[in-house]
């Protein structure tokens, strides 16, 4: 014999359940002050870029480019802190990321390990 599926099925979920399966919704921010300037000392120290360059620098980042942060940013790992997100003006695919990690900004990079998968790493 045939089992007839419950006939509930077709109706809208409860209350209960959309608060359960609602996504986060990660709303993105301009970056202050503050930030911009920690970017541009962490890119000065790790980088090619010079202090005299900063003045360059700050415009092609933060004038030429598409910039966001969002503050409730987790990694899977649990660490809580903010994401900043830079989108090139000439090819959307030239992002550039960077998380605060225990108050300091650093760069997340994706490397290949030997088996061929992807493994996020901060500088």
């Amino acid at each position: 014999m045939k089992q007839k599926a419950p006939a509930d099925w077709l109706t809208p979920p409860g209350k209960k359940l959309k608060q359960r399966n609602k996504p986060r919704m990660a709303k993105p921010r301009l970056p202050t002050e503050a930030e911009k300037q920690e970017l541009l000392d962490y890119l000065i120290q790790t980088g090619e870029d010079t202090e005299d360059q900063r003045s360059n620098l700050e415009y092609m980042i933060f004038y030429d480019s598409f910039v966001a942060v969002f503050d409730n940013y987790q990694e899977f790992s649990g660490n809580p802190g903010k994401l900043m997100v830079i989108v090139g003006d000439m090819n959307p695919r030239g992002t550039t990321t960077f998380i605060w990690r225990d108050g300091k900004i650093t760069e997340a990079r994706q490397v290949f390990t030997r088996s061929g998968r992807r493994k996020r790493v901060a500088n």
